[in-house]
């Protein structure tokens, strides 16, 4: 991330430790079908969950 703030740059990184996965996440629209738009609501919720392994949104 990068950021500007009191006439300078900040960057900022983030590492993950090794054997760190990322969430699986399926989302399917209203039809049911997969999709790969989401509300911002859902993806809210997603960013705060941590520690959930699969989520399904539907």
């Amino acid at each position: 991330m990068v950021h500007f703030e009191n006439h300078a740059y900040y960057i900022h990184e983030k590492v993950f430790t090794n054997g760190y996965k990322f969430m699986l996440l399926e989302y399917r629209d209203e039809s049911g079908q997969m999709s790969d738009r989401m509300d911002w609501k859902d993806l809210v919720a997603v960013l705060e969950s941590p520690v959930i392994k699969k989520l399904r949104l539907r």
